[in-house]
């Protein structure tokens, strides 16, 4: 958890982004080679199916279209299977994933439409990320399109690099990201070969904070407390 917490710390300065254009993005990190979710995290798909409208999702109301590619395995100068440490459950015992995962080579879109209310928080499972890959989102209630989001962003508002390596943990990892208000559309896309991701997560916008969650139970507590000294207040009856 050191390596997580340094990562937390390095991009703590990004609750505020310092371009206008990215405001709408409240956080931004990037744990290197951590396959494991992040608190609060519900997993929404592996990206098993044979085509992206029939990927299977671990929840209702999610799809999956676009003219990016499922693959399996390396091929050089095409698609490379992301660097998953020896902990993950698709580990091939060579350090990458032996499963199949989302490939989105130069020119190709893939567009992941998110269950009703939407999320809050995103994470994505990255493989060998580039300057050329991109992420657009869109907020659930239609007010704006946030701006596109390329690998070089990810680098400069995290302690990632965007080299492309294929090995390393600069470059492979779980990228999350939390917004001001839900969004309800992903846009993944590239401009050369290829995007590889091979999980993602989220957490729902109707999920409270931990903060919220403990402003409502002492809500509840002070709520009981004033009832119980209103009734001690309160005469007792008599018998006529």
């Amino acid at each position: 958890m050191k390596l997580r917490l340094l990562t937390l710390a390095a991009t703590a300065a990004t609750a505020l982004m310092a371009s206008s254009a990215n405001a709408a993005v409240t956080s931004a990190f990037f744990d290197p080679l951590a396959w494991g979710l992040n608190a609060g995290e519900t997993e929404i798909t592996q990206f098993e199916g044979r085509t992206l409208g029939t990927v299977a999702f671990n929840q209702p109301g999610y799809g999956l279209s676009g003219s990016a590619q499922l693959f399996t395995g390396s091929v050089g100068g095409v698609s490379a299977a992301p660097a998953v440490p020896n902990t993950a459950s698709v580990f091939d015992g060579s350090g990458h994933d032996g499963s199949q995962y989302l490939s989105i080579q130069g020119g190709q879109t893939a567009t992941l439409t998110l269950a009703a209310g939407g999320l809050r928080e995103i994470s994505f499972y990255i493989g060998s990320i580039d300057t050329y890959n991109t992420l657009a989102f869109h907020y659930a209630d239609g007010t704006s399109e946030l701006p596109v989001m390329t690998g070089q962003w990810v680098a400069n508002h995290t302690i990632t690099q965007s080299n492309g390596n294929q090995q390393s943990g600069n470059t492979n990892g779980r990228l999350t990201l939390t917004f001001d208000k839900a969004i309800d559309r992903v846009v993944l896309g590239s401009s050369q070969n290829a995007f590889e991701i091979s999980e993602v997560a989220g957490i729902s916008a109707g999920v409270p904070e931990p903060a919220s969650w403990a402003l409502m139970i002492l809500g509840f507590g002070g709520a009981g407390a004033a009832l119980r000294a209103q009734r001690r207040r309160q005469p007792a009856a008599t018998c006529a």
